[in-house]
């Protein structure tokens, strides 16, 4: 089973300047070579609003022997509006047609309320002609 290291059911920031760091742990019963790893953050109607793997990150896929790991995500900022989203893992493995999906963990985000859905840095500039 794949699960999201968080003691809570529901992980809360208050700010979306601030790196989140977020675990999944899993048991490997057998070898799984070749695993992909994603990252999804949904938003309340299902609509994926961030998703990440290891593959697209430049990273190799790794290969996991029988045994415990806990994989580890750092999104420097999340830079969502506030409201409520759920998070989760998926692991897929090119051995043995391995797909495992973590339960979702609900994220409330705190914070203003404007704006669009993803609050992005922007840095403006002006001059005269």
């Amino acid at each position: 089973s794949l699960s999201v290291a968080s003691a809570p059911s529901t992980l809360s920031i208050t700010t979306t300047d601030n790196p989140l760091f977020v675990d999944a742990a899993f048991r490997a019963q057998q070898e799984l070579r070749e695993c992909r790893m994603n990252l999804v953050v949904k938003d309340e109607s299902g609509q994926f609003l961030l998703h990440t793997r290891t593959d697209l990150a430049g990273l190799d896929n790794p290969t996991f022997g029988p045994g415990d790991y806990r994989v580890s995500i750092e999104i420097p900022r999340l830079g969502l509006r506030a409201g409520i989203y759920s998070l989760l893992f998926t692991l897929y493995a090119n051995s043995g047609d391995v797909h495992v999906i973590s339960d979702p963990l609900m994220l409330q985000v705190g914070g203003a309320h404007e704006g669009g859905i993803v609050q992005v840095p922007c840095f403006w500039s002006w001059t005269s002609h």
